[in-house]
């Protein structure tokens, strides 16, 4: 959770800082709300008491970056190094810049899986869309085509949690 001045202060350092901006646009290209990721990890940073918004008010498409930051929050090499970076923009940009790099590092060794979360996430998407007649006929049709994806990108979640985000990195 986060306020104006926070969006304020790191859009600036975005503006500023070149090696964010490179990451960021190399990050763009595999995962789409990688943007939205780095603003997320810098919040989580900087703020004093980062405070997570409840699960349940997360849209689908941004539940993995959720995850990544839950998992932030609770690991105790993460909160040793926001020791350093509450409250001070360069040492949460030192901060993000190093999480960045290992994250982008992460995606790209993983791009099928991602590949494959991106897909569910757009059969999700499509059946919460407007509610037309003709749609309405196709969610019917595609309730089990949702109900599948529902329960794979579910999956994904969680070996995502164990498998990648546990690893010898960030341990």
């Amino acid at each position: 959770e986060y306020d104006d001045y926070d969006r304020y202060v790191y859009s600036n350092i975005l503006k500023r800082i070149n090696n964010i901006k490179k990451i960021e646009q190399e990050g763009l290209r595999i995962y789409s709300n990688f943007s939205e990721l780095l603003e997320d990890i810098f919040k989580s940073l900087y703020k004093f008491y980062p405070i997570l918004i409840p699960e349940k008010m997360i849209k689908f498409d941004y539940l993995l970056n959720y995850d990544i930051v839950k998992y932030f929050l609770e690991d105790s090499n993460f909160n040793k190094l926001r020791e350093f970076t509450k409250g001070s923009e360069i040492n949460s940009i030192i901060g993000l810049e190093y999480i960045s790099k290992d994250l982008l590092n992460i995606l790209k060794q993983n791009l099928e899986t991602l590949k494959e979360y991106k897909q569910n996430i757009d059969i999700i998407n499509s059946f919460h869309g407007d509610d037309n007649e003709n749609n309405n006929v196709d969610k019917i049709i595609n309730k089990f085509e949702y109900e599948e994806a529902v329960k794979i990108y579910n999956e994904f979640r969680e070996n995502f949690k164990k498998n990648i985000l546990k690893s010898e990195k960030y341990n």
